[in-house]
């Protein structure tokens, strides 16, 4: 069986992961409507979760996050400023709204880190909305402090 996929990250600087990710496009992609995944995929150790989040220590502001420049900031940061900067650079035919849920899968299992009380989520798939992890937090978000 082969695979594809889109491209392989390697020891790049964080603002030049966010270029070869093409992040913006596919921010542009799901804005009109289409399902987009980023996902971090490696051996332990690799450096996966820094390469989406950058350091625990960060404090995550719009002031703080150009997407395109240097810094630690992983793609998840950058990728929500840059989605908050098309949101306010446009106006669109029906107000939008941006919720954000936060999945992790270690060991087969499906984690949310947003509710860290609730592990071993199930994937499920209904004929209305398709696939979902059933009791996965939502939550809405009006800026990147959220």
């Amino acid at each position: 069986r082969s695979l594809t996929f889109d491209g392989a990250l390697s020891g790049s600087s964080q603002a030049l992961a966010f270029q070869k990710t093409k992040i913006v496009q596919m921010l542009k992609d799901a804005i009109n409507g289409y399902s987009c995944t980023i996902f971090a995929y490696g051996q332990t150790g690799s450096g996966k979760t820094f390469s989406m989040t950058g350091p625990d220590s960060f404090e995550y502001s719009e002031q703080a996050l150009p997407p395109h420049e240097e810094g630690s900031h992983g793609l998840i940061p950058r990728a929500l400023a840059a989605l908050f900067q098309l949101l306010e650079g446009d106006t669109y035919a029906a107000p939008v709204i941006v919720r954000a849920s936060y999945l992790e899968i270690y060991n087969e299992q499906l984690n949310d880190l947003l509710n860290p009380e609730s592990s071993n989520l199930q994937l499920r798939w209904q004929a209305k909305c398709g696939c979902f992890v059933q009791n996965l937090l939502q939550v809405e978000c009006e800026g990147v402090e959220d």
